[in-house]
C-alpha cells in the first residue's frame, strides 16, 4: 500500500482469449499476462512484447488507434467504454476477436 501512495503502481494479472488467426500467431487461444500500465494499451505494449509486432498489426491499425478488431472487457465492447485508454484490473477478462465481413 505505501508503494502505491509513492506512485508505483502494482502489477495485475488479466485473462485474454484470442479467437481466429489471432491465436495461431500466439501460439495458444487463452494467455494470462501481468501488467504494469493498467490499460488496453499497456496490455497491446505488453503483448507487443512478448509476441511481436505481427499481433498488434493485426489488431491495432499502425500509427493509430483505431481497432481492427472487436474488444471485449468482461463482456464490453471497449468502443463504447475509452477503446485504448479502457482501464484494467486484477482478473479482468480481455477478449480479442477478428472482425468477419462477408456476405
Amino acid at each position: 500500500m505505501k508503494e502505491q501512495a509513492r506512485g508505483i503502481s502494482e502489477r495485475i494479472k488479466v485473462n485474454v482469449t484470442l479467437a481466429g488467426h489471432l491465436s495461431d500467431l500466439v501460439g495458444q487461444r487463452k494467455i494470462d499476462i501481468e501488467l504494469d500500465n493498467h490499460s488496453l494499451t499497456g496490455l497491446m505494449e505488453r503483448m507487443s512484447d512478448l509476441y511481436g509486432s505481427n499481433l498488434i498489426n493485426s489488431i491495432v491499425k499502425t500509427g493509430t488507434q483505431e481497432l481492427k478488431v472487436l474488444i471485449l472487457v468482461n463482456g464490453m465492447d471497449v468502443d463504447f467504454i475509452r477503446r485504448l485508454d479502457t482501464p484494467l484490473r486484477e482478473g479482468d477478462n480481455v477478449d480479442i476477436v477478428p472482425m468477419v465481413a462477408g456476405g
